[in-house]
C-alpha cells in the first residue's frame, strides 16, 4: 500500500481518529466538525514548537535592576 510507505502507523491512527471525531461532531454540532479536530491538532503541535520545549528560567536579579 502506497500510503503505508509514505506515513507511519501513528500518523494513520491519528488521522483516522480525527476523521472519526469530525464525523461524530458533524452529527452533533456541524461547526464542531472543524473546530474540535483543529483544536486537537493545535494541542498536539504547539508543545513541539521551539519556545515551548526550551523555556528560559527567570532573569537574573542583576539584569532586572538596571
Amino acid at each position: 500500500m502506497l500510503i503505508g510507505r509514505l506515513v507511519g502507523p501513528d500518523e494513520l491512527a491519528l488521522v483516522t481518529g480525527l476523521v472519526l471525531v469530525a464525523i461524530g461532531f458533524w452529527d452533533l454540532w456541524r461547526p464542531g466538525a472543524f473546530l474540535v479536530p483543529g483544536a486537537v491538532l493545535l494541542w498536539l503541535a504547539l508543545p513541539a514548537r521551539y519556545p515551548f520545549v526550551t523555556r528560559h528560567g527567570p532573569e537574573p536579579e542583576t539584569a532586572r535592576r538596571k
